[in-house]
């Protein structure tokens, strides 16, 4: 007995020297700012202004202290903590959260916490989060949300919604991490590899995090329910009457299409926002939407076809676009049924009836000796064109991702404001139009149709031309060929083809010429032309971003801000990287020597397609 009663002593005096020993050591960090700065530059937080005083500290271990015995009890492995946003767990256990025990617990400093709750008694929750278990206490919480369907986070059903959801959270902007947590501070700064966090101090200072970006998922922006927003969907409402409407965030996705290629869209948007927006980060910071991004997906390319006739874009020539008039981003469903199957059934349905009539008559006339032979042949044919169909597929759905994240770029630089394309004045006659469009898409009648697209295109010739104010062409378009790759500002043979193509051919365009188109897609230009500058103007942002990035963003901040006038915009980019015309076009060539020689593409098409049909 004395045994213990000695060790429960020393275990007691050794407690509070180390509760003095912490006291000193944070009233010291407290008063000399350069120990903390050095303290924090080998840590993983770093506590940045504003230190509470030493008696905040005794009184929060005080009160820890007096609950050591049951923490102890309830707690095997994991940390006590007094809010969330004051400790870190080891990342070192990656855990799915099962969605039967999910628990998301929203608390009064407005931070959220996604996990699997471990246990519950008098209101103290312990959840399983990143290989550690958290406490919470009762003064902490201000409401609990369990099972699968937790509000606001990952583990959310994908809902349609008639109106702006709510938003639980106290940034504008959160982060989905891969773990199913979804993190609730302002990002201050980005690096290559991580991502630094501020989350405010109930003192009034602030702690800064860092968080490694392979351990983010997808961002997430808070619904824009603007006056502007509302209006925008009320009229796409009358436009698309047989379409419904699904929010996800800041993106409000309008379709005819089955929820389950919904999801693969809903992916792709949230993957491109966060590369966008981590990528470019410097041009995003303290900007904020100012419209919910409308995204309208059509099942049937046939309605795709008609609807962009409408707009006077000729469809047959893309797969997806974004009017900045409108502030709606337009494409069809090339993932879906309806498409699939009219591909299925142009490649491989009628040439394998062909095949299959072919061979029926062949066994007709020679009886069924050859039956197993001839079966054996038109299977044989019927497959390479069943490989065939699946190579075109997937072709077409690279160029359906590409042309996607290309468009959503435009609306994403376009709505934060960093590309302006500013309509002051529109047309009294958009309501007409408006429903016109509607008319003409819910018509069935090829007569009807006809005449209503000509009443169409009669009141756009008849609406005065609004006044624009446009960015430059050449980063409007090459920064959103630069965001078509995954990842973002990878390698994109497309453009580098024909970029070299061109190069061989005719030569360059002189960049003093390339940057004079200030209405976005080179308007007025040969088609052949066109594509040169699109081709010219990815590269030419490739080669900034990977040689001269941070005086870019600068130049790109600055003409965002301001209105260049004259060749005001082509002076500021040579100011911001510190170097002269000549001296530019000199390592933007040497720079794109460095790339392989890529072969044509559509010779590579044809190879593909006769390693099929040489096959078995």
């Amino acid at each position: 007995m004395k045994f213990f009663l000695k060790l429960l002593r020393n275990l007691f005096i050794i407690t509070w020297i180390l509760v003095i020993f912490s006291a000193v050591a944070y009233y010291t960090m407290a008063t000399n700012p350069s120990i903390a700065d050095e303290v924090a530059r080998k840590t993983h937080w770093r506590f940045v202004k504003n230190l509470p005083p030493p008696k905040f500290l005794l009184q929060n271990v005080s009160e820890q202290m007096k609950n050591l015995p049951e923490l102890a009890k309830s707690l095997s492995t994991g940390v006590n903590i007094d809010t969330i946003k004051r400790v870190i767990p080891k990342h070192t256990v990656k855990h799915k959260v099962d969605p039967e025990k999910a628990i998301t617990i929203f608390l009064n400093n407005g931070s959220v916490m996604t996990g699997e709750l471990i246990k519950e008694d008098k209101g103290n929750y312990i959840i399983l989060w990143e290989g550690g278990q958290v406490l919470f206490a009762p003064h902490e919480i201000k409401r609990i949300v369990r099972g699968k369907a937790i509000e606001g986070t990952s583990q959310s059903t994908f809902t349609e919604e008639k109106d702006f959801i709510s938003w639980p959270y106290q940034n504008d902007l959160v982060l989905h991490l891969k773990n199913a947590q979804v993190v609730d501070a302002k990002i201050v700064s980005v690096g290559q590899d991580k991502v630094i966090l501020d989350y405010p101090t109930e003192s009034g200072g602030q702690i800064e995090q860092e968080l490694s970006r392979n351990m983010i998922e997808y961002l997430e922006y808070r619904p824009i329910a603007t006056e502007q927003s509302r209006k925008l969907e009320n009229d796409l409402r009358k436009q698309f009457t047989k379409m419904s409407f699904y929010q996800d965030g800041f993106f409000t996705i309008i379709t005819d299409s089955y929820e389950t290629w919904l999801r693969d869209y809903k992916k792709i948007l949230r993957e491109d926002f966060t590369d966008i927006y981590l990528t470019f980060f410097p041009l995003f910071k303290d900007r904020k939407p100012d419209v919910q991004n409308f995204i309208v997906i059509f099942d049937s390319f046939s309605d795709y076809f008609e609807y962009a006739l409408t707009d006077g874009v000729p469809a047959w020539g893309v797969v997806g676009y974004f009017s900045p008039a409108e502030r709606v981003l337009y494409t069809f469903n090339s993932l879906g049924d309806q498409f699939s199957n009219f591909i299925q059934e142009a490649i491989a349905g009628r040439t394998g009836r062909a095949v299959d009539a072919m061979a029926n008559s062949a066994k007709a006339r020679s009886g069924e000796r050859y039956s197993v032979f001839i079966d054996g042949q038109a299977r044989s044919i019927k497959e390479k064109f069943w490989r065939f169909h699946d190579l075109f597929r997937s072709e077409v759905r690279d160029v359906t991702t590409s042309t996607l994240k290309h468009e959503a770029a435009h609306a994403l630089f376009n709505n934060f404001g960093v590309q302006t394309i500013v309509v002051s004045k529109m047309s009294d006659s958009s309501k007409a139009l408006i429903e016109k469009k509607r008319k003409f898409l819910e018509s069935s009648d090829p007569a009807q149709k006809k005449q209503l697209l000509q009443e169409i295109i009669a009141v756009r010739k008849s609406e005065e031309m609004p006044e624009i104010n446009a960015s430059n062409s050449w980063f409007v378009e090459g920064l959103a060929a630069y965001c078509e790759t995954s990842p973002i500002g990878a390698q994109n043979d497309n453009w580098l083809y024909i970029f070299q193509a061109m190069t061989h051919r005719s030569g360059l365009y002189p960049l003093e010429q390339l940057t004079v188109f200030r209405m976005g897609s080179f308007p007025g230009v040969y088609p052949e032309t066109m594509m040169h500058a699109y081709s010219q103007s990815w590269a030419l942002v490739k080669f900034l971003m990977d040689r001269h990035r941070e005086p870019f963003l600068k130049y790109l901040r600055r003409v965002a801000e301001q209105e260049p006038t004259g060749q005001e915009d082509l002076e500021w980019l040579l100011e911001a990287l510190g170097m002269d015309l000549k001296t530019l076009q000199a390592q933007f060539s040497g720079y794109m020597t460095v790339f392989p020689q890529l072969q044509d593409p559509d010779i590579k098409r044809l190879e593909l397609t006769k390693q099929v049909f040489d096959s078995f």
